[in-house]
């Protein structure tokens, strides 16, 4: 299992190590405060006391691994910050990956990962979205559908 980080080099579309959000008719979003420091791309979780964000992860402690959705920035404990159920994200470094294969959650805390980690959380599928201009390749996008605390099959 390899974690899959965020792009290390611009595209025209996405900063160096930032998401962008395509909007999409299903897309699905929650804004709360961070609850510790977070980066953008890591999938989070609600802590059960307050509410806040926190780092999820595919540990067998069932408490970590109720996913809720991946964040859109970096963020200080404190700060409040958008995380995607639902929804195109771009920034992610799927140049490995095939189209149409499964996102997981990874046991790293707040990483996603080309495969399960202890417990199976399938996050989303490598997707094609294409440019306006005709005739390049299309771009691999993550496609985030998470069945909040679910685990699923790939």
């Amino acid at each position: 299992m390899a974690d899959i980080a965020l792009k290390a080099v611009p595209s025209y579309q996405v900063a160096p190590n930032e998401i962008d959000v395509v909007l999409t008719d299903d897309f699905v979003s929650d804004t709360q405060r961070a609850g510790v420091d977070l980066t953008a791309g890591q999938a989070v979780r609600y802590d059960p006391a307050t509410g806040d964000w926190l780092l999820a992860d595919a540990t067998a402690t069932a408490a970590n691994n109720r996913v809720y959705g991946i964040v859109t920035r970096t963020a200080k404990a404190g700060e409040y910050v958008t995380a995607i159920q639902k929804g195109l994200l771009d920034g992610f470094d799927l140049s490995a990956l095939s189209y149409g294969v499964s996102v997981f959650l990874s046991n790293t805390s707040g990483a996603i990962a080309d495969a399960a980690g202890t417990t199976t959380l399938v996050l989303g599928k490598v997707v094609p979205v294409r440019s306006q201009t005709r005739g390049l390749p299309a771009d691999k996008l993550f496609k985030v559908d998470i069945n909040f605390g679910t685990p699923l099959a790939a």
